[in-house]
């Protein structure tokens, strides 16, 4: 947003192991909806090559836990 950093997400390959991440800052928040969709979208395609995708809640984002479960 205006050059300064707002959001960073991916994937990070460990060990065999596919972890996903995601962190926003509060600038990002208006784009919540875009950011969810892409999301999505990344996600279904991980899953169609990976068994498994490991991803942590954040106890201080009040979506996190809903969105696990998606």
């Amino acid at each position: 947003m205006d050059g300064k950093l707002a959001a960073v997400a991916g994937f990070w390959f460990s060990g065999g192991n596919v972890i996903a991440f995601c962190s926003l800052k509060d600038e990002a928040r208006p784009y919540r909806h875009a950011i969810h969709r892409t999301a999505l979208s990344l996600l279904n395609d991980a899953k169609a090559r990976h068994k498994r995708i490991i991803a942590m809640r954040d106890k201080d984002e009040k979506t996190s836990e809903k969105w696990l479960s998606r």
